[in-house]
């Protein structure tokens, strides 16, 4: 079965996945700024950097195109990978490529660093917004920004590899 792994990245955390997972199969890896035939593959690694709760409408525009595969999904966030935000995204996308007639086998979800643009948009919303703020610039979440930023690393890669290894 030939198989593509396809990402798409911002900062690198999820080219950093895929690049191993393609490694651990032999597989082909393509960016979604590159190009591809779909028609060639029978499975398809996708993987995407999670934004707002999903993922952005670039990253949609070939998704959408990927239809009646054998799959797996891999996502990196900032948050907890074992968190209600990662299990939320990972239900979303198992529906979205159900939907498209994939059969969805395997998954994985990985912390990532965090865009440094995105946490400086939160604090410039937190100071503005005061007490009001949702998402407050609390020791807790500053603590969890650090603890993402050394993410994914090689235990993270491992895993990845371990997620799809029977795909």
């Amino acid at each position: 079965m030939k198989t593509l792994v396809l990402y798409h990245s911002l900062t690198g955390n999820t080219k950093k996945v895929a690049q191993a997972i393609a490694k651990s199969k032999n597989a082909d890896l393509k960016s979604i700024d590159e190009e591809f035939d779909l028609s060639a593959y029978e499975c398809v690694i996708f993987g995407f950097y999670v934004d707002k709760g999903f993922f952005v409408s670039k990253t949609e525009n070939v998704a959408k195109n990927i239809k009646n595969k054998t799959m797996g999904i891999f996502f990196t966030l900032g948050a907890e990978p074992d968190g209600e935000h990662a299990k939320e995204c990972e239900k979303k996308a198992i529906q979205y490529f159900t939907k498209l007639n994939n059969n969805v086998k395997a998954t994985f979800c990985c912390q990532g660093a965090i865009d440094p643009k995105v946490i400086e948009q939160m604090k410039k919303m937190a100071e503005k917004m005061g007490e009001k703020a949702i998402h407050p610039i609390t020791p807790e979440r500053k603590a969890r920004w650090q603890k993402a930023s050394t993410h994914p690393d090689e235990n993270d890669l491992k895993n990845a590899v371990l997620a799809f290894e029977n795909l």
